[in-house]
């Protein structure tokens, strides 16, 4: 089993420590949070396919809006913060008419694996799915459960997911096809809360495509924790957008960019994790991109507004922008260069709900 593969050589440390940890304490978990599988990565076998496809109308808009970063039941001491986080999302779905949701993982906030993991999960398909939006998702480091294989089957299941990643550890493609059934763009969802077997994923795929890169669709990609290759927008000229969290990248994961850059027209990657950034960049060609937290219960609200990336892609050309977007009809793309530090008194940074609560020097 996976975990034998993981965690062999820890065992007898773990066994003798959690013995200890039960005499001193026989409250406390045998397995703590922080020796349990990354989130996601036990499989499922009910479902083996890895892809999913959605047909949309028009190929010269095909619109992506990405949530990140909700954190979902999170405890905050204003009420009714998620009730919030919902009617927003709710408003920014009927204002700009996305054809795919790609939620980039922390959907809920479950750090603690409480007995209500589950019923957490539940509700958070259940919010995604009144959306009335057809939606994929990628697994966050805080959607965490006692039992990822009924998880993957929950996602598989839900109205209007288009989740296939069960039997892959959360990694799987969406195939994006225009009115006449041809293929126009992919989605390359990832699980980057596993870095040898995400790749390993990968390897597989690009055997599977070797020698029709020339004939693959445009492909965007996204994923929760940001790939090594997002540390060297520090620096980069191309870089613009707010930048309050710094640069980071999780993990020692370098390889991963560079087998979906041997797929062929890898346009750009979109991440969540930090949620006091919203930047990009370009590196090799690929734009790399900081999505907008997208939950009021998230840390980092005070700073900057929660909202969420509309991306917009024309499939034949392969060109697209994207902005990050409100619910007001306010939207924002940095200007080139623009990097954004500290917080300025704009309606695209500041909460206009809050203000007192969101001082500005």
């Amino acid at each position: 089993m996976w975990y034998r593969t993981i965690f062999r050589r820890q065992f007898l440390a773990l066994t003798a420590a959690a013995s200890i940890g039960l005499i001193l304490n026989p409250t406390r978990s045998v397995f703590p949070q922080e020796v349990l599988p990354p989130a996601g990565v036990p499989v499922s076998s009910t479902y083996p396919e890895t892809s999913a496809q959605l047909q949309i109308g028009d190929p010269s808009q095909f619109r992506i809006m990405q949530l990140t970063d909700t954190h979902l039941f999170q405890p905050r001491d204003i009420p009714n913060t998620d009730q919030r986080s919902l009617r927003e999302w709710k408003e920014m779905v009927a204002r700009y008419k996305p054809d795919l949701i790609v939620i980039t993982g922390d959907v809920w906030y479950n750090n603690n694996l409480d007995t209500e993991d589950e019923a957490l999960m539940r509700k958070s398909v259940d919010w995604l799915s009144s959306l009335g939006v057809r939606w994929a998702f990628v697994w966050g480091n805080h959607d965490r459960m006692k039992n990822y294989p009924m998880g993957h089957d929950l996602f598989h299941n839900a109205q209007g997911s288009l989740y296939r990643g069960g039997s892959s550890s959360g990694n799987y493609t969406v195939e994006v096809t225009g009115p006449d059934g041809r293929r126009v763009w992919e989605i390359i969802c990832l699980n980057t809360n596993t870095v040898e077997l995400t790749q390993n994923w990968l390897k597989k795929l690009a055997a599977q495509r070797a020698g029709s890169a020339d004939t693959n669709p445009f492909i965007f990609a996204f994923f929760h924790i940001p790939l090594r290759q997002f540390a060297r927008l520090a620096g980069n000229d191309t870089t613009a957008g707010i930048i309050i969290e710094g640069i980071g990248h999780g993990g020692l994961d370098r390889e991963s960019f560079e087998i979906m850059k041997s797929l062929g027209r890898l346009r750009a990657c979109f991440c969540g994790h930090l949620h006091k950034n919203d930047c990009s960049g370009i590196v090799d060609g690929v734009e790399l991109v900081y999505g907008r937290s997208s939950g009021w219960t998230a840390h980092g609200w005070v700073e900057v507004r929660k909202g969420a990336k509309l991306i917009t892609a024309n499939c034949a050309t392969g060109g697209y922008r994207w902005e990050t977007v409100f619910p007001d009809g306010t939207r924002w793309h940095p200007k080139s260069g623009e990097k954004i530090t500290a917080i300025v008194n704009k309606p695209w940074m500041q909460d206009p709900a809050k203000p007192a609560l969101a001082p500005v020097p």
